[in-house]
């Protein structure tokens, strides 16, 4: 393939501004197809500025989490507010090969509070799991469209 036609075929696979997708169609394309895209660097270079970004945005989201929603009285709170642990050590987190949390399991663990469901931003997560708790408020549709658009899986059961 030519250059162009790798640089039309990402484009037309990515949405736009979306460095980490370029950066993976471009090292694929030169894996595979030895094909090397002079556009590959800057992109992958993107890509890692915005993981380190996303990172430290998780672990705050995590934080204002923990401390909107009663977390010094949960039933386990291992490993939260430790700035030394990565965030796959907290309990109840699941994370991919990035790092970035895919789950929340905090089923029957004492969460409170009416904030948990409104300010939630992991673009990543595919499954949280808070049945069992004190947990008030609604579910945005939009919110989780917008912000936690991969989720496949939630169980708000037996909250208020």
């Amino acid at each position: 393939p030519s250059q162009s036609t790798c640089d039309h075929a990402a484009g037309s696979c990515c949405e736009s501004w979306n460095f980490p997708c370029y950066c993976d169609f471009y090292t694929y394309t030169e894996d595979i197809l030895n094909e090397r895209s002079k556009y590959k660097s800057g992109n992958c270079l993107e890509a890692d500025a915005i993981r380190t970004s996303t990172l430290s945005g998780e672990r705050e989201e995590l934080e204002n989490l923990y401390e909107m929603n009663g977390g010094k009285y949960w039933n386990n709170s291992s490993g939260w507010l430790n700035d030394t642990s990565p965030l796959c050590q907290w309990f109840g987190l699941k994370c991919d090969e990035d790092g970035l949390v895919v789950e929340i399991n905090l089923r029957n663990n004492n969460l409170t509070g009416e904030k948990f469901f409104s300010s939630l931003w992991l673009p990543r997560l595919t499954k949280l799991d808070v049945e069992g708790n004190e947990l008030l408020g609604k579910v945005d549709s939009d919110h989780i469209q917008g912000f936690l658009r991969r989720l496949v899986y939630i169980d708000i059961s037996d909250n208020h």
